[in-house]
């Protein structure tokens, strides 16, 4: 069924573009055939005009957001309007349109090369009057930091997404974390659901037994929520995640397997800046604010401490390097298996500090070409699984919950 462009921001071009379902995206991917007989990614007859011509209607669409734009943003210098994200509106709806019809690339370079200048010119007047003068833009960064994660620039994702969060709260509206997790539905299509499976599917098992709580879409929410005193840690998780999901498909080489390390680096970094920020009176290394965390739990304390005699053990054994690729080989190996025969999650929590303590300090001094996590996909995923646990125990941490009875 063709969808109409219209919106209660205005009248758009009248036309009716399709959702793009085709008779070759129904045959094996894997596959190089032509598209079947009048099977086109556009169909040009439930659209009703050539498919070439529709640059030319998103031109036109493009030049009207532009003037209704300026419109606003004169009423704005007027002070005919109070309604700051109102400005962009027309541009927000585009966004939506664009997003579902994957031409997000346009969307994102409207605002750059067309609105943004515009939006420069209306504020250097208002600050000619009023140097304190601004023009709040926390709704066009945030909808082009979501263009560019749909485009899988997630570098410049976070970097929009993080500025949008400071212009809202230069205008004092609390914590900006509800730009990332959902809030509005186009931000919950993009950011959480594409993860649910994963969640569940890949992490789910593990993670209960380390946290004793289900790992779905509200779960992860919660944790991104307790991640925000540092807005980019909750945003850094959902780009290492997103950056990860996106490589499980496609051709599996190194380039992937390093996208995929890249990913589990990011989320054992954020463990150590998490830590960092709530506790603000440890000083150190990441072993210390490690210490600190299970100073309260002995179960904890227990399960790390036995983990670490084994490995002393095994290397002796081995006859290798404390910090060699084979000793944390080990360890991953290991990990999985005492996570599973853990009776409690305060055990299966000490294992897990064990394995992101050594492996964070494991990137300054191991070739990853090396590492078990590095050249097997599985195993890489089970350990972002590992982490993502960590992150909760961590915020278990920050509520005061840490003791045994909590973990009971």
């Amino acid at each position: 069924m063709a969808t109409e462009i219209k919106s209660e921001f205005g009248e758009f071009p009248d036309a009716k573009l399709p959702i793009s379902q085709s008779a070759h995206a129904a045959q094996n991917p894997s596959e190089n055939h032509p598209p079947q007989d009048r099977a086109k990614v556009v169909d040009e007859l439930m659209l009703g005009i050539p498919v070439e011509d529709i640059p030319k209607l998103l031109d036109s669409w493009e030049a009207q957001i532009v003037q209704q734009t300026q419109e606003r943003l004169a009423a704005n210098e007027a002070k005919a309007t109070a309604d700051l994200d109102g400005i962009f509106a027309y541009h927000t709806t585009y966004v939506e349109f664009c997003g579902k019809y994957q031409f997000a690339e346009r969307a994102r370079r409207l605002w750059l090369r067309r609105i943004e200048p515009l939006v420069d010119a209306s504020e250097t007047k208002l600050k000619a009057v009023n140097p304190q003068a601004h023009i709040h833009r926390g709704a066009p960064f945030f909808n082009v930091g979501l263009c560019s994660f749909i485009l899988g620039d997630f570098d410049r994702a976070l970097q929009f997404i993080a500025e949008a969060g400071v212009h809202d709260e230069i205008l004092g509206r609390g914590d900006s974390i509800h730009i990332l997790i959902g809030d509005n539905p186009l931000s919950e299509r993009v950011f959480i659901a594409p993860l649910a499976e994963l969640l569940k599917s890949a992490w789910g098992a593990d993670y209960v037994k380390i946290t004793g709580h289900s790992l779905d879409g509200q779960e992860f929410k919660w944790l991104l929520k307790a991640m925000a005193d540092r807005p980019s840690d909750a945003i850094q998780a959902v780009v290492a995640l997103h950056r990860l999901a996106r490589s499980l498909s496609g051709h599996q080489n190194q380039g992937t397997a390093v996208i995929r390390f890249r990913a589990l680096a990011e989320l054992l970094h954020l463990v150590e800046s998490f830590l960092r920020k709530f506790q603000t009176g440890v000083k150190g290394e990441l072993g210390n604010h490690l210490k600190h965390l299970m100073a309260v739990n002995p179960v904890v304390q227990t399960a790390r401490s036995t983990f670490d005699n084994d490995r002393i053990t095994w290397v002796a054994n081995a006859k290798c390097d404390w910090n060699s690729h084979q000793a944390m080989n080990w360890i991953s190996g290991e990990t999985g298996s005492r996570i599973a025969s853990a009776a409690t999650p305060a055990m299966a929590t000490g294992v897990v500090v064990y394995f992101c303590h050594q492996f964070r300090n494991s990137l300054l001094h191991v070739n990853e070409e090396n590492l078990t996590i590095f050249q097997n996909k599985d195993k890489c995923v089970k350990a972002v699984g590992w982490v993502l646990g960590m992150l909760r125990s961590c915020a278990r941490a920050k509520e005061g919950k840490f003791s045994p009875a909590d973990f009971a």
